[in-house]
């Protein structure tokens, strides 16, 4: 199936790295890639804002706004939170509901983000579109100075997906192109507002605060050494998907702000505003 794949004999670089993920560093990794891609998704929410509540946009999304109005609706009802409307066929928020309690607010920061992400694997899955990226996830620790390495890793995956479409060996491949359509209108209408992102921040962070805590009594190696835990934490298939979401979010955020910007220039150029 064609995956980002995680080269175990290739040289350590940007999105190689050279001592692999190892006990507790494993799970603060894979915490901090799960905020960066919520994160991407965040500024995408930014950028295109007013575009979503478009009926036309709505429309052309059908597919992705659907499932998301359908897994925000089920946070509601498990929430507690009441659901006011969905505008699928209107103007305005996808979805409208009352502001959510405590619990409410977990479920409506969790629920959706994660329905959205089983819904792009799955369709990676089942349509396995014709493009294998070959690129690594780097691991990261929770500071500023890992911000090179991260946008080093933006960097590399950016060209990694240019140059595996263009050296793709079917680019018109109609399964492609389904999924970037499918995955488009479910990373579009399932990105998180800045009240989900906080919810998602503080759970991560919750578990860091945890893993932290059980590292320095001395039992977070042993908890971490479990085989379960290392099958799933460490298996070359987890980061593959981590990858696969976070290079959508990359490369749709970037699409749209490259958009935002041509049409504010095409539209400064042919229209022209007076000025006062």
């Amino acid at each position: 199936m064609p995956a980002l794949t995680r080269g175990v004999a290739a040289p350590a670089g940007p999105c190689q790295p050279a001592g692999g993920w190892r006990g507790a560093g494993a799970a603060v990794s894979l915490a901090i890639w799960l905020l960066v891609w919520a994160s991407l998704l965040l500024a995408l929410e930014r950028v295109v804002r007013a575009r979503l509540q478009c009926v036309g946009t709505k429309l052309l999304f059908l597919p992705g706004a659907m499932l998301v109005a359908l897994a925000k609706a089920l946070a509601c009802v498990l929430g507690g939170t009441p659901l006011h409307a969905i505008h699928l066929w209107r103007r305005g928020p996808l979805v409208e509901h009352a502001p959510p309690r405590l619990w409410g607010a977990i479920v409506l920061g969790l629920l959706p983000l994660g329905a959205v992400a089983a819904a792009v694997l799955g369709l990676h899955a089942a349509l396995a579109p014709p493009l294998r990226l070959e690129i690594e996830l780097p691991p990261l620790e929770p500071s500023l100075s890992e911000l090179d390495v991260l946008l080093g890793a933006s960097a590399e995956l950016l060209a990694a997906a240019w140059q595996a479409l263009c050296t793709a060996p079917a680019p018109l491949e109609p399964r492609l192109w389904a999924f970037a359509y499918f995955v488009a209108g479910l990373l579009l209408y399932g990105a998180p507002d800045v009240g989900q992102w906080r919810v998602l921040a503080s759970v991560l962070s919750l578990g860091y605060l945890v893993l932290a805590a059980l590292d320095y009594l001395g039992v977070g190696a042993r908890f971490l050494s479990r085989g379960w835990l290392l099958q799933w934490s460490y298996g070359d298939a987890v980061w593959e998907r981590l990858g696969l979401l976070v290079l959508a979010a990359l490369v749709l955020l970037v699409v749209a702000v490259g958009l935002m910007v041509l049409s504010r220039f095409v539209r400064a150029l042919l229209w022209p505003r007076a000025q006062r």
